[in-house]
């Protein structure tokens, strides 16, 4: 649903968020419940307080005071969760006060209020006596911070101030001169530039990107973006600059490989940089073209000019539908695109009917498919660990003379590690083709037959590893509760997932 970009009169649900009272338009809420029972969704926005079955309906619910950075505070019987039009989210509030007809006269602009909510995100606010209420921008608050590359308002407003904001403003100064807009980067020391026009947004590089099978050094992997799959480019290793040291805090710039910002049936890529320095507006005569001398060299067809900075150092200019013309990246895009079909063709080749195997991991009821369980074992033998594992990945075990690599689900998952000193543990391996994992879990709860009408889909924005978990089981005989789901694991992608499936104990699944 989109909502208006200013307030206007109409029916207003007020809240309070501690000792801050808001409010929104009820165009934008289908329903007020009370706190459902909530089950957690592993490696999710810390923002999510978990998943609620409603009518069946899988809903998200959100912590809107931590949300807004309001004062924490207990738990209240009070409280209630606001189920809204906008992405099918939940927000948890501390009370509902009333719902109200405001009139025109009542909704003013926020000039000049102070409260703990962006500007941007508030649309204007009430004045009805009582003092000025905000009006929250709903659609802003989801797409800005139920983001897993979300951040914290103050180190947001820190980021702001220290780097640029991708908007284009005048494209002349005052003497009518055209000024090219560009964003400037740099990479293992050395500054480009692209035109702004060209770029799509500026976000952190993700935590963990998905592993791509026989990727050249240049492909770092790749991330989802607005539900599509982007290839991530590491700049230093496109034009083989040498580094001394791997950077920290990288930053991707994702960018249409029409540069056409707002195309949005065009592929992306993005563009990994080690920062971003300024989003500069220079008159055209500070654009050199590219000296013939280097255009015969080769490898530089996606330079088109040199750029001169204030500070008198130069910039190669990038032209992104020039770089989609060159045979690497046709190449490159051919494989992540057929990752993607790989994964699609994964989804839809499940039966109507599935079997699965509901386990203890971290207290939850977590499902995975029998048909990628190949053995259930209790073991208690030693554990050998594996040098620069992560924390997860507890070693290798010998299992009938082979290492079986083993790894406790709920501390990849986030849901604290599983005990193993009581001996109750168990070890489900899983596998495809030549490739085998165990996964630790507290134990085996039931095996359990479903239909594709027991399933619903996750929230698609909300788990750091989207493939992952992409179902959840509406079943009350899947050991949970009358509200409870049991989260679908798609167990053979943990084999590229994140840190794990990047250790050569564990390997790639292509099978």
């Amino acid at each position: 649903m989109s909502v208006a970009a200013s307030p206007a009169a109409g029916e207003y649900v007020f809240f309070r968020l501690g000792a801050e009272q808001f409010a929104l338009p009820m165009a934008v809420i289908e329903e007020i419940i009370r706190p459902p029972r909530l089950d957690p969704l592993p490696l999710s926005n810390p923002l999510y307080l978990g998943l609620a079955n409603l009518r069946g309906r899988v809903l998200p619910v959100v912590d809107l005071r931590r949300t807004l950075g309001c004062t924490t505070g207990e738990q209240d019987a009070g409280q209630r969760v606001l189920v809204t039009r906008v992405q099918g989210v939940g927000l948890l509030v501390d009370q509902v006060d009333r719902v109200e007809q405001c009139p025109a006269s009542a909704v003013q602009t926020a000039t000049g209020l102070r409260t703990a909510v962006d500007h941007q995100e508030v649309l204007g606010v009430l004045d009805i006596g009582s003092g000025l209420t905000p009006i929250l921008d709903l659609e802003s608050l989801v797409s800005q911070r139920l983001t897993l590359d979300y951040t914290p308002p103050t180190a947001r407003r820190q980021a702001r101030a220290a780097g640029p904001a991708l908007r284009a403003d005048a494209v002349e100064d005052s003497a009518g001169q055209r000024l090219e807009e560009l964003i400037v980067l740099q990479s293992a020391g050395q500054r480009f530039a692209l035109p702004l026009q060209q770029v799509r947004e500026l976000v952190p590089m993700p935590g963990a990107c998905m592993a791509v099978p026989n990727a050249p050094d240049y492909l770092a992997g790749a991330m989802c973006f607005r539900q599509q799959i982007v290839p991530l480019l590491l700049v230093d290793r496109l034009f083989d600059l040498p580094r001394e040291s791997e950077p920290q805090n990288r930053r991707v710039l994702v960018v249409p490989l029409s540069g056409r910002r707002d195309d949005d049936t065009s592929a992306m890529v993005g563009l990994v940089a080690d920062q971003v320095d300024d989003v500069l507006r220079l008159p055209a005569n500070r654009l050199v073209p590219l000296p013939e001398q280097f255009s015969a060299l080769g490898g530089v067809e996606d330079c088109t000019a040199l750029c001169r900075l204030d500070d008198g150092s130069l910039a190669s200019v990038l032209d992104m539908p020039r770089f989609a013309a060159t045979n690497m990246l046709q190449d490159m895009l051919e494989r992540v695109e057929q990752l993607a079909t790989d994964e699609r063709d994964d989804e839809d080749s499940a039966e109507d009917v599935m079997q699965l195997l509901v386990l203890d991991v971290g207290k939850q009821a977590i499902a995975i498919s029998i048909s990628q369980v190949r053995e259930i074992v209790r073991h208690t033998a030693s554990i050998e660990p594996v040098p620069l594992a992560p924390s997860a990945l507890l070693g290798v075990i010998n299992l009938r003379g082979v290492a079986l690599p083993v790894v406790d689900l709920a501390d990849h998952l986030g849901l604290g590690r599983t005990p193993r000193s009581d001996g109750h543990y168990r070890i489900v391996v899983i596998g495809a083709g030549d490739q085998r994992l165990g996964l630790i879990v507290g134990g085996v709860r039931q095996v359990l037959r479903v239909g594709e009408s027991a399933l619903r889909p996750a929230p698609d924005r909300a788990s750091r590893y989207r493939s992952l978990i992409q179902r959840v089981v509406l079943n009350e005989e899947a050991g949970a509760d009358e509200a409870g789901m049991v989260l679908l694991l798609e167990a053979l992608h943990l084999f590229r997932s994140g840190a794990l499936g990047e250790h050569p104990a564990v390997g790639e699944v292509t099978a």
